[in-house]
């Protein structure tokens, strides 16, 4: 399957808040994203995507890599790349909400849970 590594940018001021991964559309997943913040939850990402529509704007979302991902150790480097495009992206000066830096779990072949974080 592929997987697309992409950003969310408010297009307020053109800042990239978001790095994500998806085996969606990318506009699936920006429909979900905009779903997403019926869900009673709180989170920064929910807060900007809906001072963006609140001004009837919709995020952008774009394309960063896409990785051909066929065994457990191509998701583990799937995961590996949007951490680094997180970390990059915040090198730049870009201010990336996603919680704590945390990107999803990923079950190794032995079992174990490796969980990466933004630095």
């Amino acid at each position: 399957m592929k997987v697309t590594i992409y950003t969310l940018e408010n297009p307020i001021d053109n800042s990239i808040f978001y790095v994500g991964r998806t085996i969606l559309p990318l506009k699936s997943r920006l429909k979900a994203h905009i779903k997403e913040i019926y869900d009673g939850a709180k989170s920064i990402k929910r807060d900007i995507i809906t001072n963006i529509l609140d001004k009837k704007l919709t995020p952008i979302i774009e394309e960063l890599e896409i990785i051909e991902c066929k065994s457990v150790s191509d998701d583990i480097y799937c995961n590996k790349i949007e951490l680094y495009w997180m970390n990059q992206l915040k090198s730049w000066g870009f201010n990336i909400c996603n919680v704590n830096g945390n990107i999803r779990p990923t079950n190794t072949n032995n079992g174990l849970i490796k969980k990466y974080k933004l630095k």
